[in-house]
């Protein structure tokens, strides 16, 4: 007994715990008076101590709640894109077809057969294979990837990624597929979804054997990628009606412009439909809002009508260097060359093809335009280039906006007056009748 008291005279750390414990009998085995009046005291007012102690516990539980619900908000907006596509059928509680059963599935387009089926419980979303644009670059662990948007002078930029600036690409030039490289591009197939199924299997990216991967997939692009090895992307983009002009003239069936647009060789908005990797389902304004957050995070944007602006943000981003002077000045010499021939586009602005393919393609009109203004904003944050318009000239905003509400200014006025005139016509119809009826 004597020992016990003496150790808890010595203030050891469960010294408070243990006497509460002990009752009035052991409190006079105690020596040290001052501690049992301490005890004492404290034992007259344990209805104040319990309830001091449980408001700090309370306080503590709400301050863990406030930080959990906190944090369950930060990590909602900032996996904002895990979320949407962890969609399920609440009729069946299965995964739901759209969307997300194209995020985890890859079929054969003409079979339907499943190339490859990935676990959703796998380590890492797939976009988290895509390094931010303005994340720090990490030697060794990227390799640039090339979303190839077609009919956009993609021809023309492979050429200059291997010509120019002497980089390693893949692309099936000849049967078979090999390893070898043919005019410094590597045998493999990376414009299909098989091929890009095999050229996973071969682990393509941690081979070394490609600088750049360039496709026209972006999700099966981007597997094969993980997120200790991953993509810094770029695009080159084009409006939506001049592409499609340009595949219309591409395809091998002579058919009219509208029952192209209508054909399985042409899918409606395109863009949209492969950064949200959503080929078949009804496009929504969530798709592009998820469309426009991958494109402002993810991506280097290039537009083809600004093709040279384009490849010098690319030149200094990736820092490429140019292998031989003149060598850049020669292709766009060709992309010159073959929007001359496009400039006699059969597709007038605000025709009627115009209209039907802004009409088919909304959502990638809009993420059109979006581009654009991440493609001034970008040119202004990251490269230090003041805003220009199509010809180089600095933009004056101020005058921009005056000359904005003048127009609006006159066409509110324009249709007030017509509003009056026909408020003037319909009275004077009026009262000719009256007139009339009373003769």
């Amino acid at each position: 007994m004597e020992a016990e008291a003496s150790f808890m005279s010595r203030g050891h750390p469960n010294n408070f715990v243990s006497s509460v414990g002990i009752s009035l009998s052991k409190y006079q085995a105690l020596r040290s008076g001052r501690l049992m009046k301490l005890l004492v005291s404290l034992s007259r007012h344990r209805c104040i101590l319990f309830c001091t102690i449980s408001f700090f516990l309370a306080m503590i539980v709400l301050s863990r709640m406030q930080l959990y619900f906190a944090s369950h908000e930060y990590a909602t907006h900032r996996e904002l894109l895990v979320e949407t596509f962890q969609l399920h059928d609440e009729s069946t509680g299965e995964k739901a077809l759209h969307p997300s059963k194209p995020f985890f599935v890859m079929e054969d387009e003409s079979s339907g057969k499943i190339l490859l089926s990935l676990d959703d419980k796998e380590l890492g979303h797939p976009l988290n294979r895509l390094a931010d644009l303005r994340s720090p670059r990490e030697e060794g662990r990227e390799t640039v990837f090339f979303f190839h948007v077609p009919k956009a002078h993609g021809k023309i930029i492979k050429n200059i990624l291997t010509n120019c600036f002497s980089l390693r690409r893949a692309e099936k030039i000849e049967d078979p597929e090999s390893l070898a490289y043919i005019g410094g591009v590597l045998n493999v197939d990376t414009q299909s979804r098989k091929g890009l199924v095999q050229a996973r299997s071969a682990n393509l990216i941690e081979s070394g054997l490609v600088d750049v991967i360039d496709t026209s997939y972006f999700f099966e692009g981007l597997l094969l990628f993980k997120p200790s090895h991953r993509a810094r992307i770029f695009t080159i983009l084009r409006h939506p009606v001049h592409q499609a002009e340009q595949l219309f003239h591409a395809q091998k069936k002579i058919v009219s412009f509208e029952e192209f647009l209508t054909s399985d060789n042409y899918h409606d908005n395109w863009l949209v439909r492969s950064l949200t990797n959503d080929k078949s389902g009804e496009v929504t304004e969530d798709h592009l809002s998820i469309a426009k957050g991958i494109l402002a995070r993810k991506f280097i944007v290039g537009i083809s009508e600004y093709l040279e602006e384009s490849l010098k943000r690319l030149k200094t981003y990736f820092g490429w260097q140019e292998k031989d002077d003149g060598c850049l000045e020669y292709f766009l010499d060709e992309y010159h060359t073959v929007e001359k021939e496009n400039e006699q586009s059969a597709f007038k602005r605000g025709g009627d093809y115009w209209k039907l393919v802004t009409q088919t393609n909304h959502y990638d009109m809009e993420l059109y335009f979006y581009a654009l203004e991440l493609f001034t904003k970008q040119g202004s944050t990251m490269f230090k280039r003041p805003y220009v318009d199509k010809d180089g000239v600095p933009i004056d905003f101020i005058q921009v906006k005056k000359e904005r509400l003048e127009r609006e200014r006159l066409q509110r006025e324009e249709a007030i007056k017509r509003y009056r005139n026909e408020l003037i016509a319909k009275l004077n119809g009026t009262s000719t009748n009256h007139a009339g009826g009373g003769e």
